[in-house]
């Protein structure tokens, strides 16, 4: 009778054994999604994270080229002008030349008539 008490709480042991074997074993695996799962995230943020860089990084390129750009179009914008107005100021010296000229025939006429 004490054998067969002693069987059955062998029986037990190894049973609450088992029980917590299974138990361990679905907490590990749970464990183990769960890491996964938290590295996965890890791997999508940090993706994310090198997206946002990269196209702020090509928003802070096309910025640059466009500001350098305008800065060209600027200074062409102003030798242009510079011309412009040295070709004006040689217009307007060669009317005062001419003016001038015009004057002095003028002037020579009028004293022939005298």
């Amino acid at each position: 009778k004490k054998h067969a008490m002693e069987e059955r709480e062998q029986r037990c042991l190894d049973v609450r054994n088992q029980i917590n074997e299974k138990k361990l074993a679905v907490r590990k695996r749970r464990e183990k999604d769960e890491k996964a799962r938290h590295d996965r995230a890890t791997e999508i943020l940090e993706a994310q994270r090198k997206k946002q860089a990269l196209l702020k990084a090509n928003e802070v390129a096309r910025l640059e080229a466009r500001r350098k750009n305008l800065e060209e179009a600027k200074a062409r914008h102003e030798r242009e002008l510079k011309l412009h107005e040295a070709s004006a100021l040689v217009e307007m010296q060669k009317a005062e030349a001419e003016a001038k000229e015009a004057e002095r025939r003028l002037a020579e006429l009028m004293s022939k008539k005298k």
